[in-house]
């Protein structure tokens, strides 16, 4: 099951800093970028509350890389694409659509183009290639093509692919 299930209260201990909170105290800027898997129970529990000043992704987890939804149980999906900056959350929801390896490397590459070059910076990006589930756009080059694969493990290796490809 997932570490930090929506429909369980658990999450990273408050009582347990983490890395961003330290840099913090050394005036570090910090920004995180991706699969949050930290709890999101409670407010308390979510990055911009942990030390990071801002944060880009998702906090559950199995997140459908198109359309950004993710499903614990036979209920239903829920959107989880967000972004917070300056206290204010966004639900991203034009986004449907855009893979999100692609857009986590994009949203990385504006944050390091726009670092303060005379301050410390921490940027942390984490992947959900390759957590499932294994979601390939339709534009994705099928690097793996070997009949004697199947198509899950096809779409395991093209994922890994494009993440590792720039």
């Amino acid at each position: 099951g997932a570490p930090f299930n929506p429909t369980k209260v658990n999450g990273i201990p408050l009582g347990v800093e983490l890395i961003p909170a330290k840099f913090k105290k050394l005036n570090y800027e910090s920004h995180f970028i991706g699969k949050w898997h930290g709890g999101f129970c409670h407010q308390n529990l979510t990055p911009t509350e942990r030390g990071f000043d801002s944060f880009y992704g998702f906090y559950s987890g199995a997140v459908n890389y198109l359309t950004h939804e993710s499903k614990y149980d036979a209920k239903g999906a829920a959107l989880d694409y967000r972004e917070v900056k300056d206290g204010k959350e966004t639900i991203l929801k034009e986004k449907n659509g855009v893979y999100t390896t692609a857009d986590f490397t994009e949203r990385a590459l504006e944050k390091i183009d726009n670092f303060d070059e005379n301050g410390g910076n921490l940027l942390f990006v984490s992947y959900n290639a390759p957590h499932a589930p294994h979601i390939v756009p339709d534009y994705m080059t099928d690097a793996y093509s070997e009949d004697s694969l199947s198509r899950r493990r096809k779409n395991y290796l093209n994922v890994i692919h494009d993440m590792a490809k720039d």
